[in-house]
């Protein structure tokens, strides 16, 4: 199936497309990752904030500029290596789409390391799922079986237990950010020589 350009951005050269679309993503990544980075400003390090708030807000806002840039520039990537393969086979099929989308992700070096593992394993729940909706689409699964109706409160009491689990038994597992948040939500715990993993100790 041939699928020119000019369908994707009219009359646009690729380069000006890209470059357009580059800026409007980045002006809708913004509002996106401003409440991700300013939430746990004032949660995780609302004692610090009172320190050192220029530090912390500079932060923040690197963090934002960063994370937004990594969204824009994996988006409009996406598009560009589309048009690139568009005018080298001329053609568009499912290999095509594969190939095109696949150095996007290269975009992720962009954003801090520690949050790298983290949208990886989102995007790989979401390839899951896609997966299977696919499987199911050309006939490989039945459909019923994605049409089960409360499968994602099961998935989500599953893994807020493994967590509340963790967060009692396991407080290791979890960086210091994020045991702060906990400890914030849920009242802050006993010291370790009172939880039921030191009491040998």
């Amino acid at each position: 199936m041939k699928v020119p350009c000019s369908m994707v951005h009219a009359k646009q050269s690729c380069e000006t497309h890209f470059i357009s679309f580059l800026i409007q993503a980045y002006k809708r990544a913004v509002p996106v990752y401003l409440p991700v980075y300013l939430v746990p400003a004032l949660i995780v390090h609302r004692q610090d904030l009172l320190k050192r708030p220029c530090s912390i807000l500079w932060k923040s806002v690197f963090g934002m500029a960063r994370s937004s840039l990594f969204l824009s520039t994996y988006c409009a990537s996406a598009w560009m290596w589309t048009c690139v393969l568009f005018r080298i086979f001329k053609r568009c099929n499912i290999p095509m789409v594969v190939m095109g989308t696949f150095p996007p992700g290269l975009a992720l070096a962009i954003e801090k390391k520690s949050r790298r593992m983290e949208i990886s394993l989102y995007c790989l729940a979401r390839a899951i799922e896609s997966f299977f909706t696919c499987m199911a689409d050309v006939g490989y699964l039945p459909q019923s079986l994605m049409e089960i109706k409360r499968a994602d409160v099961v998935v989500f009491s599953l893994s807020t237990a493994i967590i509340m689990h963790c967060y009692s038994q396991e407080r290791e597992v979890f960086r210091s950010k994020y045991l702060n948040v906990l400890d914030w939500v849920f009242g802050v715990p006993p010291p370790p020589c009172y939880t039921p993993r030191y009491k040998n100790n």
